[in-house]
């Protein structure tokens, strides 16, 4: 296939005429823009001269306000990168023979001066096939196509969905086929409640990556029963506080990050169990607790991290003004096998890694490991007991922020729990050699 290998960038109508003329005929294009991001390339009106092209690695089809066709790129058939913009076109059966497209980003803006198509029924062939990457930008609808444009996992395992921008008023019914049960890597970016809801990712199980990414009041309800690998929340606000994800249990990576409204961790993920690669809680300023963390095993990162910020630490707790105790056994084991990779910086007057290393040396680490404290039953309501080794002599519960709601100051072994109501409690035991931390759950009569 003959290849024109540089950069090329068409903005008139003589650039069009002229391309196969200054740079040869050839089938296959590294890098093509045509028109740019305001209305200077107004003399673009037909793209015919263009016949011929079968394949473009990095495809930037920007605004051309007097081409309202695309008739002229009949003979392509392949496109690695695509970024197109819609606003302006009207006319979109000159990709009718278009098969594959690697990475699509695809915007409308809808102004007094668009007039293109504003979903995604230039897509609605059945043969083409979107392999790794789809981005949708702006005012775009979620409309219009055939399902086949988000393929099921088996069949592009590594597929990404990023919705970005979005101020349409959109759901996933039209894009999102049900017979998807997992999803490789999906991505919200800048959306908010009126402009979109989760109805259509109902039945979708579980997810890769699933990220929400400076975002606010999300209504996460269609999606709370999922499970996902990682799990990113970064720069979202959520003031009502009812997102709740009781299914994610186990992790390879959690980022919270600025997520405004979340006062504990246990709220969102109230029956987290692992996670196994690496946690960055930070820039969260109403958070004040992270106990859930507490039991967790050591995450320790299996990959090569090639962000810079990140990169040393498997542990990262930064920059919580609110968050005034870390104090947890997590830390304290962390702290004896890899003090290297974990970064506390910046949290409230408590959480410091001074502090920490403070607590610590009041907690045996090996017994950490080995716990020589048991709580029963567990789930529990009336009455919880508690067997030690070693003579008990404080007793402390807390509920999930840290409130400290009953003090036995005795060796007493059964806590009455009959004044509290249903939820997750954390029982702070001193014993003569450690203190130790248990999580509790009481239930329901």
């Amino acid at each position: 296939m003959s290849q024109c290998d540089g950069v090329y960038r068409l903005c008139s109508q003589s650039d069009v005429d002229s391309f196969f003329i200054k740079n040869g005929f050839c089938e296959e294009v590294n890098r093509l823009t045509i028109g740019n991001g305001s209305f200077d390339c107004q003399s673009i009106t037909d793209l015919s001269p263009l016949l011929g092209i079968k394949k473009i690695n990095n495809f930037f089809l920007r605004t051309i306000p007097n081409c309202s066709s695309l008739d002229g790129l009949d003979s392509l058939n392949t496109i690695g990168e695509l970024f197109i913009n819609t606003s302006s076109l009207t006319d979109l059966s000159g990709l009718r023979n278009l098969r594959t497209i690697e990475q699509l980003n695809h915007v409308y803006g809808n102004s007094s001066s668009s007039t293109g198509v504003n979903d995604l029924s230039m897509y609605a062939s059945d043969l083409l096939e979107i392999t790794t990457r789809l981005e949708i930008d702006s005012d775009t609808k979620l409309s219009g196509n055939s399902k086949e444009l988000v393929p099921s996992e088996p069949e592009n395992p590594d597929f990404i969905l990023n919705l970005r921008f979005t101020s349409a008023k959109n759901d996933f019914t039209e894009l999102i086929s049900a017979d998807i049960k997992h999803f490789p890597g999906f991505v919200l970016t800048n959306c908010n409640a009126d402009s979109l809801s989760l109805v259509g990712l109902e039945n979708v199980d579980s997810y890769s990556i699933f990220t929400i990414n400076e975002s606010d009041d999300l209504d996460l309800s269609p999606v709370n029963h999922l499970i996902a690998d990682n799990l990113y929340f970064i720069g979202y606000s959520n003031s009502n506080h009812t997102n709740v994800l009781p299914n994610v249990r186990n992790l390879k990576n959690l980022g919270i990050i600025d997520y405004d409204g979340l006062s504990s961790i246990d709220i969102l993920l109230p029956n987290l169990n692992e996670i196994s690669e690496f946690f960055q809680i930070s820039n969260n300023a109403d958070l004040t607790d992270i106990s859930v963390l507490n039991d967790l095993e050591l995450p320790q990162k299996n990959r090569i991290d090639f962000l810079p910020d990140t990169r040393p630490y498997n542990i990262m707790i930064t920059d919580n003004p609110n968050l005034d105790s870390c104090n947890l056994d997590l830390l304290c084991r962390a702290l004896k096998v890899y003090p290297d990779s974990i970064l506390i910086d910046d949290n409230g007057i408590g959480c410091t890694l001074e502090e920490v290393k403070r607590y610590c040396q009041t907690v045996s680490t090996d017994d950490l490991v080995d716990k020589e404290i048991n709580l029963f039953p567990n789930p529990a309501n009336g009455f919880v007991n508690i067997t030690s080794e070693s003579t008990i002599q404080k007793i402390e519960l807390l509920d999930t922020t840290g409130k400290l709601i009953q003090v036995k100051n005795s060796h007493q072994t059964s806590i009455n729990i009959d004044a509290y109501p249903p939820g997750t409690y954390i029982m702070r035991i001193y014993t003569e050699n450690s203190i130790f931390h248990e999580r509790f759950i009481i239930e329901s009569l």
